[in-house]
């Protein structure tokens, strides 16, 4: 597989991917609904019809049936609502789209690490080393069981959702694709809180770039003078001493 071009790397991994999303989480598409599944999908009402939409934006009890809690999450009280008008109480929609939510992040997971996150930066690109890498991350987040439960869990899509946005608004930032980087960002706030954290990632990034920048600088093959003490090609050649008289 290393051996394959950019494209047909990309085009095999992304089936790679999803066969092994289908294999390993099939199971759950019977999963019904427990525990918290109760009170903010199976017993709530304003999930049931999708002119409730914009009480989600303002109402914090919408999203539960028990008025002990209250929170604002309205982009996935609607994502909810799309699932009820699809296949109502029928869990099986609410665990394709949480399938899909997975693949999406696992596909971010892997271009972020191809083109912005592996280092050396010389490696990165779909054709370059980074995508051997890049693939294994994406198939760790993947398949690994720690995800189990926001893939399963259908009430735990918040941290799926959240994730999936989160990954976008930061790969569209890193692209300069600013509009679009400042939709997903909403929308990811507007899923979980967790979100607010993205502006100080994208710093921290920045700053790892900055400083691995500065020190490739000062790397023996980046410096006029090579190892050997002698002056590189680029330093030009050295000048005649002059002769005393």
């Amino acid at each position: 597989m290393a051996s394959l071009g950019g494209r047909r790397f990309t085009a095999v991994f992304v089936a790679l991917l999803a066969l092994g999303i289908a294999a390993s989480y099939s199971s759950s598409l019977g999963i019904g609904f427990y525990f918290d599944d109760l009170y903010g999908i199976h017993n709530n009402p304003t999930i049931r019809s999708l002119r409730n939409i914009p009480s989600f934006f303002t109402d914090p009890h919408a999203f539960w049936t028990d008025r002990t809690q209250a929170d604002v999450r309205p982009v996935l009280l609607i994502t909810y609502a799309l699932n009820y008008t699809v296949s109502g109480l029928a869990p099986w929609s609410y665990h394709v789209l949480n399938l899909l939510l997975h693949f999406v992040a696992a596909l971010l997971v892997f271009v972020l690490v191809r083109d912005h996150v592996w280092w050396p930066a010389r490696e990165r690109g779909p054709s370059g080393d980074a995508r051997i890498p890049a693939a294994a991350a994406a198939l760790f987040f993947a398949l690994a069981p720690l995800n189990t439960q926001p893939v399963d869990y259908v009430w735990a899509r918040s941290a799926l959702l959240s994730t999936t946005l989160y990954l976008g608004a930061f790969l569209a930032f890193l692209r300069r694709r600013w509009t679009l980087g400042a939709v997903l960002f909403a929308l990811a706030l507007l899923t979980k809180a967790i979100a607010v954290t993205l502006p100080a990632m994208l710093l921290i990034y920045d700053s790892g770039v900055a400083l691995s920048s500065r020190s490739s600088s000062r790397l023996p093959w980046r410096s006029p003078t090579s190892r050997t003490g002698r002056p590189s090609c680029r330093a030009g050649r050295p000048r005649p001493a002059s002769k005393r008289g």
